[in-house]
């Protein structure tokens, strides 16, 4: 999983070259590219609240790609910052967040009440996924298991919502964000345990 993950972003850096070197030639910021991103990705909400779910996808994968584009982009002009890795982290929590809402407003006023209690599982899975990795970190523990991180989250919403399968794409998030959190939370364990014994 680790491996083709990793491929992937290889491939998407090279495909967003070019985006990144014009971007850097006219003095766009990494911040700038965030907040954009942050933008746009909100903007998906209404349009998913209204029923609009294919073109609420293609908006949401737009604002999401700025996940790439800014990291690159703060790489090739040297200006990489904690404040930066913060706000980019911490804008993917909301556009995503949002998001989900959108589509749980969506449910709801369709009548899909269990769907709607599954976003919020999966809202809760996805934050706990991310709290857990932070939390390892901080005690010296790289914690990347797990079958989804954000990219994945990003790439079932938007397959699921493009062909109008939002109550599927909230069953199936809720469960693989639980899960990988779960994943998470015995990867740490072992290794706190495993340095104990050590």
């Amino acid at each position: 999983m680790e491996a083709l993950r990793t491929s992937i972003k290889q491939g998407w850096e090279r495909l967003t070259q070019g985006i990144v070197v014009f971007l850097a030639a006219r003095g766009v910021t990494p911040n700038q590219v965030s907040f954009a991103g942050l933008f746009v990705t909100i903007a998906s909400a209404p349009l998913f609240a209204q029923g609009w779910l294919s073109l609420g996808a293609w908006i949401f994968a737009a604002g999401s790609v700025t996940d790439s584009i800014d990291g690159a982009l703060a790489r090739r002009t040297g200006t990489n910052s904690e404040v930066g890795a913060f706000l980019d982290s911490t804008f993917d929590r909301i556009g995503e967040a949002v998001a989900l809402a959108g589509v749980a407003v969506y449910l709801a006023r369709n009548g899909s009440e269990f769907a709607v209690g599954a976003i919020v599982i999966a809202l809760l899975g996805g934050s706990l996924t991310s709290y857990v990795r932070a939390r390892a970190e901080a005690l010296g523990i790289e914690c990347t298991v797990g079958w989804i991180s954000r990219t994945e989250r990003v790439f079932i919403m938007g397959i699921l919502l493009v062909v109008h399968l939002p109550e599927v794409m909230a069953y199936v998030l809720a469960f693989a964000t639980c899960f990988t959190a779960g994943q998470r939370i015995v990867h740490v364990r072992n290794a706190l345990a495993n340095a104990r014994s050590a």
